[in-house]
């Protein structure tokens, strides 16, 4: 009967796993808050632990297909188009450190819709800067580093990031630079299948690092697409510099 022992024993356990449930989500809460303020206070002491994952690639722009043509629909920014913007946003840099960059010779795409900036993509020269991987290095000077790209969320799932990629491409390819870099969080799914869907396929991506940091000790994994091939590199304070090309394909720069 369901008022017998047996039901009753019944309840009791289901209670039971109830109490169970709400206690563990309880400490897995607590935990994480706990985890963040710890997080917070080493971060401020400048005392740092985290693990991050990126995908190196590079283009070859000499084989790259470029199926535009016409005129440009986007322009390349100047010191006034920044100063001209009311609310500029990029979401990468403020607009003083744009122009700053501007001024280094680092290139800033953009595009407007009724006057407003709507579009954003920074390709670097020369000197490449991952900051949030403590990572800076030099490349050769007939290749480019493809990275913050924003579009305001208002403008999305209209085409443009996709539009605007190969116009560009094909911008680039005419100014004669020959190959592109770029540098993509493995976490970072819209990009990841923006790339896959432009034809950026892992044919071209040629290492993963896999990056530690406990304080001011550094240990990273580097393995190379498609293959057993890895290294593992131990630094202190300093990422080293040529970890970005360590299994570049032969042929595009002297190491």
């Amino acid at each position: 009967m369901p008022g017998g022992p047996d039901g009753e024993g019944a309840a009791g356990r289901r209670h039971l796993v109830q109490q169970l449930s709400v206690a563990k989500r309880i400490f897995t809460f607590k935990n994480i808050a706990i985890l963040k303020m710890f997080r917070k206070v080493f971060n401020t002491l400048g005392i740092k632990f985290f693990k991050r994952s990126l995908i190196f690639s590079i283009k070859d722009l000499e084989k790259v297909p470029i199926n535009f043509h016409g005129e440009y629909n986007f322009s390349v920014a100047k010191e006034e188009d920044l100063l001209n913007e009311s609310d500029y946003d990029d979401r990468w840099y403020g607009r003083e450190k744009a122009l700053e960059r501007i001024k280094k010779g680092h290139m800033l795409f953009i595009y407007r819709e009724k006057g407003k900036i709507v579009y954003f993509h920074w390709v670097d020269v020369k000197e490449v800067n991952v900051e949030w991987f403590d990572l800076r290095f030099r490349i050769p000077s007939d290749m480019v580093y493809r990275t913050g790209l924003y579009v305001p969320p208002e403008y999305r799932r209209k085409g443009l990031a996709f539009k605007f990629r190969e116009e560009i491409t094909h911008y680039l390819k005419k100014q004669g630079f020959r190959f592109t870099l770029s540098v993509k969080n493995t976490k970072n799914t819209p990009v990841l299948e923006l790339s896959k869907k432009s034809g950026d396929t892992a044919a071209r991506q040629y290492q993963i690092v896999h990056y530690y940091r406990l304080w001011f000790i550094r240990w990273f994994r580097v393995e190379k697409i498609n293959s057993n091939d890895h290294k593992n590199i131990i630094a202190i304070n300093k990422t080293p510099e040529k970890i970005w090309n360590i299994f570049l394909p032969n042929g595009i720069i002297s190491k």
